[in-house]
């Protein structure tokens, strides 16, 4: 990895952190309900306890990632 990529990517990891400390202050939110097989909810929880994280926090940063990387391939194509 270049640190030019390097760079973008902690760029990309503090929009990531920033959206997520806005969440509950400015933000209006909307729920989310998704069945899961138990065993994945179960690993989920599990991981996200372990990394310190709410699952709330959690999802929104994988879906934020998610976007972030559908993004980036649309622009370039």
């Amino acid at each position: 990895m270049s640190l030019v990529d390097a760079a973008k990517q902690k760029t990309q990891k503090q929009v990531l952190i920033d959206d997520l400390k806005k969440v509950g202050e400015s933000l209006e939110i909307k729920r989310l309900n998704v069945n899961l097989p138990a065993k994945l909810m179960r690993d989920f929880k599990v991981q996200a306890t372990l990394d310190g994280l709410k699952i709330n926090e959690l999802t929104i940063q994988l879906i934020n990632e998610y976007l972030m990387k559908r993004r980036n391939e649309e622009m370039s194509k």
